[in-house]
């Protein structure tokens, strides 16, 4: 799924196409709370009964009743139904045409993989996938917009517009302090955790009731915990992964013997190197895996150089390094990936088994050659993204043992050596959970 049209958009486009909002509806439902609510009060008024009770049912109770009702009527009129509408009439519009250009750019981006594989001219086909890049780029825009007036419309008022509940937007600040005497990470145990700036989803609320938002309130909370959590850790793998950088080998890549591990003796296809807190094998090709990592992110050569343009060439790039690695050029530029430059120097490779997968990207590291991979873009895994496999632990003893724990690689998305072995690494995913016509793990091999 490309940038423009995030999972969250998609989120709504099938709540909205399963179930349609009526503002008419919402209308009949005010009216009816209206209408019981008067005839309630009418009744209690025109009762006979003599119970002390009564005056203060009259005086007190009714008064606060039909005083919260109206102000929920007034709600239902002045904002929920005017936020209804807009989603139905606005919203639904732009991501229905949004979801059609999606399918247009996958298409689009397949037939310009197999132009480039198979050296098939495709200067033809590069403006009309640019144009539904653009227009994707402003629809996404256009859907923040009616999002942002959709929240905007969703905060309970007081008759006299004051706010009663608040709204819950994408931008807010949550602010709150709450004790802690659970460990957050090892070996850290808080007293006062302040929570700031926390994403709460762009999702309106349109049940305002007591209950709701009390649920809505521990949600918030939960999520703070939870990306306090997170954040620590993220933190403290930041900054190892800093400290391991700055050992790394300068200045050649000796091989590293130790006893017990796998013999590459005579190998000249591969070296040994010390980074990232392990000991791998890696490919020892024209442009060595250290020096390319660094040059690919200083030339701006992944993705997050321009997200906006290079955000949906993931495998471009992946072609463009793994090119690159092998014969040592220093001709391309992020441009390269916008023309699928090298994507016809590879060839396709599926499988059902994992632990084969695994074993044949094991072989091409033995025989110098990166491996481009399939793995998840997202955290579910539903959506693929491609990186480049340049090496795999030396605690690795054979092809039948190796996981894909034990690989390094060089993501596309921001040009950086990364481990697959932490809770926040990339992992394989199969063209079945990525929703593809083919259905196992997919490589794409040097010829």
């Amino acid at each position: 799924m490309s940038q423009y049209y995030t999972d969250t958009f998609r989120n709504y486009y099938d709540k909205l196409t399963a179930s349609p909002i009526s503002s008419s509806s919402l209308k009949d439902h005010a009216a009816e709370l209206e209408e019981n609510t008067k005839k309630l009060v009418s009744y209690i008024e025109g009762t006979t009964w003599k119970e002390t009770g009564k005056d203060q049912v009259i005086n007190n109770i009714i008064p606060k009743l039909t005083g919260k009702i109206n102000v929920y009527i007034s709600n239902i009129n002045n904002n929920l139904i005017p936020a209804a509408d807009k989603a139905q009439k606005e919203l639904y519009p732009l991501l229905t045409e949004l979801n059609t250009k999606e399918d247009e750019l996958e298409s689009l981006e397949q037939e310009l993989e197999f132009d480039a594989t198979n050296g098939i001219d495709n200067s033809s086909i590069l403006p009309i996938y640019n144009k539904t890049v653009d227009d994707m780029k402003d629809l996404s825009a256009r859907v923040k917009i009616v999002l942002e007036e959709i929240n905007d419309l969703n905060a309970m008022k007081n008759l006299d517009g004051s706010s009663i509940v608040g709204e819950i937007t994408n931008k807010e600040v949550v602010k709150e302090n709450t004790q802690e005497s659970t460990p957050v990470a090892d070996g850290y145990t808080p007293t006062t955790a302040t929570v700031e700036e926390v994403y709460v989803p762009n999702v309106p609320i349109t049940d305002t009731s007591a209950g709701n938002i009390e649920n809505v309130k521990k949600r918030i909370r939960s999520r703070k915990k939870s990306l306090f959590d997170r954040d620590i850790v993220e933190d403290f793998l930041r900054i190892k992964r800093r400290l391991d950088n700055q050992k790394q080998v300068t200045g050649g890549l000796d091989p590293i013997p130790i006893e017990g591990k796998l013999d590459i003796t005579g190998n000249n296809n591969v070296t040994t190197w010390n980074t990232l807190g392990n000991n791998w094998v890696i490919t020892n090709t024209q442009f060595s895996v250290s020096e390319y990592a660094d040059y690919a992110y200083s030339k701006g050569i992944r993705q997050d150089s321009n997200s906006g343009r290079y955000g949906d060439l993931c495998l471009a790039f992946s072609y463009v390094h793994a090119s690159n690695l092998k014969s040592g050029s220093k001709g391309d530029n992020a441009e390269s990936a916008v023309n699928w430059a090298h994507a016809g120097e590879f060839k396709d490779y599926f499988s059902d088994n994992k632990q084969t997968t695994l074993a044949t990207v094991y072989d091409e590291i033995l025989k110098g050659n990166p491996v481009i991979m399939q793995v998840n873009g997202n955290s579910e895994g539903t959506h693929r993204h491609f990186v480049t496999v340049v090496g795999f632990k030396d605690s690795v003893t054979s092809a039948e043992t190796i996981k894909e724990s034990d690989l390094l690689i060089l993501d596309s998305w921001d040009g950086k050596l990364e481990t697959m072995d932490t809770d926040y690494s990339r992992f394989m995913t199969t063209g079945a959970q990525t929703g593809k016509t083919y259905s196992g793990y997919y490589l794409r091999l040097f010829r």
